[in-house]
């Protein structure tokens, strides 16, 4: 489970897509935050567009990837491949 903080961007602002065994997310984010500050008013804009590539490792099923948006997180998951025992080769 790879889960990513997305506060302030809904769902359809966020893509994920996996390539090259590479997870990328990507999107736009705005935030807008107003507060106090002594005796002056602060707002605060930030926007702009994000992307976040995080290397996979290579026993995961790339095929069974999951992905659910909630309450500003995003959670994507990536089930890892079965362990296999290793086969006794027999040497002439």
């Amino acid at each position: 489970m790879l889960p990513s903080r997305t506060i302030g961007r809904s769902q359809g602002q966020s893509e994920a897509c996996i390539r090259d065994n590479h997870l990328i997310i990507s999107g736009n984010h705005e935030e807008n935050q107003d507060y106090n500050q002594g005796s002056a008013r602060v707002r605060e804009r930030r926007y702009g567009a994000f992307s976040r590539t995080i290397p996979l490792p290579h026993n995961v099923k790339t095929d069974d990837t999951q992905a659910k948006f909630d309450q500003g997180v995003l959670e994507v998951r990536v089930p890892k491949t079965e362990v296999t025992e290793g086969k006794k080769i027999t040497i002439q």
